[in-house]
């Protein structure tokens, strides 16, 4: 892949297009055009970055991950890895057959330049190809990026908690995110959204403190675009993320303190457009195709509202201790939380929840089919919103026994998720 970049910028473009493909492939004129589209994206982006180099300062005040103790990170990742271990090379199921028959199996070159579908998560399946040739077929292999994401997904709540909660409720919510049924169902699965949510959580951590600081830089601006970028090249549904952030910004600048460089946010939002574009370049006119294809057919089950809650209450009670109690009253506790959290936080809570409420207007809007797996990637604000609130709800109730009975009752929560793994290796 790294001499098919290197190429991409010194070779003619349809030179490169039939390096890819072969020599009289009809889709050559299109895959030659994004070609010419990338190479001129390069040439802006290193504009860009001379220009903000001299507009903004080169280092950070702080670090997006050297926050959080190194042990506690170890061992959270520990368990991460080996609670999701078991089952990883079960056998695969239907999207994920889909994926390894039209996307992974695909050699290189082909794989680079197609895009048929939505169904395609591209940098799923290059990484998973990667894996695969090196490591060989196997469905555990197939799945490997997404257990690696997923994992990851963990140290990077840490590091976005670590900016708006108590640093026990921080990890008490990655203890719950390391064991829940559903975020090692995720990791287990050849598809592309633990690293929508992995994208998700660091880009949100990297423009809340691009809002936050007075002097953000350069570097911090490119660390956003890029892993915005890479989101936005794992499945096109992450423009709603940039735009719950480009409405994070518009509700949030006018409260901006004095001194904070209010263009810059606004700039990193729009350099993450242009570095997805140029991931995207070479195959630009076919996931322009696959945008405009007629979606689903009217009338259906799954774009009726009504079957959208029955169906994500029903998947999420699966997946918790006494689910159909536990589900409604973590429902209001998340409630709680945002109330509370909106009092101090502001800034954060829209940083979580906009980019969700983006994504379900845009879902209703385009009559799109409602599965509740596009909201996977605010899980883990999700997690951190009920932890929260449980214990703004404790310390109301009982003010002096709050801490202690909130420990006992996440650590039941904890081992009851436990119980319920075999469930989702299966």
């Amino acid at each position: 892949m790294g001499a098919a970049l290197v190429a991409a910028v010194f070779l003619p473009p349809t030179a490169m297009a039939e390096w890819l493909r072969t020599p009289g492939d009809p889709i050559i004129p299109q895959i030659a055009t994004g070609f010419w589209l990338l190479k001129g994206l390069i040439l802006l982006h290193v504009a860009a970055a001379v220009a903000l180099a001299r507009a903004l300062p080169r280092h950070d005040r702080r670090d997006v991950f050297a926050q959080a103790p190194v042990w506690p990170v170890v061992l959270l990742l520990a368990i991460g890895l080996f609670a999701r271990l078991p089952g990883l090379n079960h056998g695969l199921w239907f999207d994920e057959i889909q994926t390894l028959i039209e996307s992974v199996r695909l050699p290189w070159g082909v794989l680079l330049t197609t895009f048929e579908s939505t169904n395609q998560h591209m940098l799923f399946s290059i990484a998973a190809r990667a894996v695969i040739s090196i490591a060989g077929e196997s469905a555990a292999a197939l799945r490997l990026p997404a257990l690696l994401f997923g994992i990851m997904s963990l140290w990077a709540a840490v590091a976005f908690g670590r900016r708006w909660l108590p640093t026990r409720e921080v990890w008490w919510a990655a203890a719950l995110l390391a064991v829940s049924y559903h975020h090692i169902w995720f990791s287990q699965n050849a598809r592309g959204y633990t690293g929508l949510l992995l994208g998700t959580i660091v880009s949100c951590t990297l423009f809340l403190d691009l809002m936050r600081e007075d002097s953000p830089s350069a570097r911090r601006v490119w660390m956003y675009a890029l892993v915005m970028g890479l989101t936005l090249f794992t499945h096109v549904t992450a423009l709603v993320v940039v735009a719950g952030h480009g409405a994070c910004w518009l509700i949030g600048v006018r409260g901006l303190p004095p001194g904070v460089r209010r263009w810059v946010p606004i700039a990193a939002l729009v350099l993450s457009v242009s570095v997805a574009l140029m991931l995207y370049a070479p195959i630009l006119p076919q996931v322009a195709g696959a945008l405009s294809a007629p979606g689903a057919s009217e009338g259906i089950a799954w774009q009726n509202p009504l079957w959208f809650v029955r169906e994500t209450l029903s998947g999420l009670s699966q997946g918790f201790p006494v689910g159909v109690v536990a589900v409604p009253i973590a429902g209001v506790i998340i409630i709680v939380g945002i109330v509370q959290s909106w009092k101090v936080h502001r800034d954060a809570v829209l940083v979580m929840l906009v980019p969700l409420a983006t994504m379900l207007v845009l879902l209703l809007a385009t009559g799109h089919n409602l599965w509740p797996r596009f909201f996977f990637f605010g899980a883990a604000f999700v997690v951190q919103l009920a932890v929260h609130g449980g214990f703004v709800v404790l310390r109301r109730v009982t003010p002096h026994f709050a801490t202690r009975i909130g420990d006992a009752g996440l650590a039941v929560v904890a081992l009851g998720s436990l119980v319920l793994l075999p469930r989702a290796w299966a």
